[in-house]
C-alpha cells in the first residue's frame, strides 16, 4: 500500500516522486515477496530526506536493500523497518 511510505525533511524545494508496488495480488503464508519503493527528486532542488516504510503486519524477516541512482546517496541494505535519511540530487 502505497500510503506507508513516508519522506520527511527536506526545504520544500524539491519535488518528490514516491511509488511503492508489488506484483502481487494476495501473498500466501510462508511465501516470499517483494516490495519496490522508488523515490525520484523531480527538482528544482537537491534534497536529504527521510525515507520510511513500517514493516506490513503478518510479515516477518524483512529486508530491504537501497540503489541509489543519479547520484543518490543511500544505506546499501538493512533489516526491519525502513527508516533512512536518502540524498537526492535533482534527477535522481
Amino acid at each position: 500500500r502505497g500510503e506507508a511510505v513516508e519522506v520527511l525533511g527536506g526545504d520544500g524545494g524539491a519535488e518528490l516522486l514516491i511509488r511503492k508496488r508489488n506484483l502481487l495480488r494476495t501473498l500466501p503464508g510462508g511465501t516470499d515477496t517483494v516490495y519496490l519503493i522508488e523515490v525520484e527528486n523531480r527538482g528544482p532542488l537537491m534534497v536529504t530526506a527521510l525515507v520510511r516504510d513500517p514493516v506490513p503486519s503478518g510479515l516477518s524477516n524483512f529486508r530491504w536493500t537501497c540503489t541509489g541512482e543519479g547520484g543518490a546517496v543511500c544505506p546499501a541494505s538493512g533489516s526491519g523497518a525502513l527508516n533512512e535519511n536518502v540524498v537526492m540530487p535533482v534527477n535522481s
